[in-house]
């Protein structure tokens, strides 16, 4: 499986809610023969930085019961953390790019495995500076995918999916309603003015990008997501292939 027939990295952002699991989830679903084919994604390896802020949320709980002071987040009823102060985001990022360097940083994972990387960020230039910290090797190897979904959209979605029984679930954990009002601002959707596949430059590396428009919601049905993915997904490879070209 050479480099030139798949994905090597999907980079997903999207406001929280706005879609990103449910498309993860609907690749997942597919067989890996006909998943190559139709999009292009060898073995599924996923990198999620919520899984990240959960395990520091977690750690503040041991350091506040040992009587020390929380570090990174706070402890809130519904939603189980908020984070502490917005340093928090360069962490996280940093731990995207220890994981990467610890475990997925070779040719031959890259073989036969496609990495998603998953994270949203909310505020003026949010987007820019969080892509800007990632690890050069990531960057090299990416596209991305944005999961458009507006500012209402979302908040009404985030309540839906929360399961009170699985808070650090993927697809079923709750954004806080104080953090959810940083996504107001998303700077990614500057270039849904643009088109719909096309690239951007990171630290002078050109990241091809497509949008998936998830208004109105088609995460919520498989054949809404294919038919959604086609207009984009080829695209989107020939760029990928050809991204040294841009």
């Amino acid at each position: 499986m050479g480099e030139r027939e798949k994905f090597d990295i999907i980079i997903f952002l999207g406001r929280p809610a706005a879609g990103k699991s449910e498309v993860i989830d609907f690749f997942k679903h597919i067989k890996l023969k006909k998943r190559l084919k139709k999009y292009h994604i060898g073995n599924i390896v996923e990198i999620d930085d919520f899984k990240f802020l959960w395990a520091r949320g977690e750690k503040d709980d041991a350091r506040e019961k040992r009587g020390k002071e929380r570090i990174d987040t706070k402890k809130i009823k519904i939603g189980g953390y908020a984070v502490k102060s917005k340093d928090i985001y360069r962490k996280l990022i940093n731990d995207i790019n220890k994981e990467f360097k610890k475990n997925y940083n070779s040719e031959n994972f890259f073989n036969e495995n496609t990495l998603f990387i998953e994270f949203s960020r909310g505020g003026k230039n949010a987007y820019k500076n969080a892509l800007k910290l990632l690890d050069k090797k990531i960057l090299n190897k990416s596209v991305i995918y944005y999961i458009y979904a507006d500012y209402e959209e979302v908040l009404r979605k985030n309540k839906r999916r929360y399961d009170p029984s699985q808070p650090d679930s993927i697809l079923h954990h709750i954004v806080p309603f104080s953090v959810m009002r940083q996504y107001k601002i998303d700077d990614f959707e500057e270039l849904l003015k643009k088109d719909k596949v096309s690239s951007i430059e990171i630290n002078k590396i050109n990241i091809p990008y497509a949008i998936f428009n998830n208004m109105p919601e088609k995460t919520d049905n498989p054949k809404k997501i294919k038919k959604e993915l086609k207009t984009s997904i080829d695209k989107l490879f020939e760029l990928y292939k050809n991204r040294n070209k841009i």
